[in-house]
């Protein structure tokens, strides 16, 4: 027998995944981005005052420092702490930079039969989380010197006030001493906190065509597991492309200034 009153299962509209959608992007959609994100910054502070933060730059002198058999760049920060197997600087801003010597679980081997990543990936993501954030980079490097490692970028949510902050982790491996020299630096978010994030979900949202509530559900997503939705997950405002719209943020000033300089005077001795 039919049922001539059996109800239809309401179709699912397919989940749709912002991240790979939108990238790379086209020209004609960076126009658009730019344009309307040039427009609110206008109507915020000005022609002048967009001028000057389009110009924003730390601009970095370089200052290089020797920690055992590692010398590398403190971008001319102020010492603060020191011993034999770590050194910690500050900057006026706040920031810090903290170099340490580890001992690594086993034995490390610079040539290995697959990629440790995934794992570290986790490890990264699981040290994030306990601080209620979450992870926006995290990739292998190997620079010309000779010199490999890995590279991290966390964001951290301030615990007694309002903002982000982004933290830069780059692990260089020695596999003759069998010691990991581990640099991390912190950037805080400047006052006021959470422009970045503010002013892009608008135009996005516009662009798509998608409504702000089904905007907020597509905008966060951990960029290496799409699965993964704990603690504070990269949002697309964070994606490198729009850096040069944000030149005054954490992650701008870590991708474009710091990861860079410190780069390209690290090496072993």
């Amino acid at each position: 027998m039919f049922s001539f009153f059996r109800k239809k299962k309401p179709q699912q509209t397919p989940q749709r995944d912002l991240f790979d959608e939108l990238f790379p992007l086209s020209n004609d959609l960076k126009q658009q981005i730019d344009a309307e994100v040039t427009a609110i910054q206008t109507k915020m502070h000005g022609e002048d005052g967009l001028a000057e933060i389009r110009a924003y730059r730390r601009q970095y002198t370089s200052q290089l420092t020797i920690l055992q058999n590692l010398e590398f760049d403190t971008f001319n920060w102020q010492l603060h702490d020191s011993n034999a197997s770590s050194q910690l600087y500050y900057d006026d801003f706040g920031d810090t930079l903290e170099i340490s010597i580890m001992l690594p679980n086993g034995e490390m081997k610079r040539e290995t039969s697959s990629s440790q990543m995934p794992v570290f990936r986790n490890w990264m993501r699981s040290i994030a989380l306990e601080q209620s954030g979450g992870i926006v980079f995290c990739e292998e490097f190997s620079l010309n010197n000779g010199l490999t490692g890995s590279e991290s970028i966390l964001k951290i949510p301030r615990q007694e006030a309002p903002g982000m902050d982004y933290i830069y982790v780059l692990q260089a491996l020695h596999y003759k001493e069998q010691k990991i020299y581990r640099i991390t630096i912190r950037v805080n978010e400047m006052s006021p906190t959470g422009m970045r994030d503010n002013i892009f979900i608008q135009p996005i949202s516009l662009i798509l065509g998608l409504d702000f509530m089904e905007m907020a559900k597509l905008y966060n997503q951990d960029p290496y597991d799409k699965n993964f939705k704990e603690g504070n997950t990269m949002n697309l405002s964070e994606r490198q492309e729009f850096d040069y719209l944000f030149p005054f943020h954490p992650l701008s000033i870590i991708r474009n200034e710091i990861m860079p300089q410190l780069k390209y005077n690290l090496r072993f001795i």
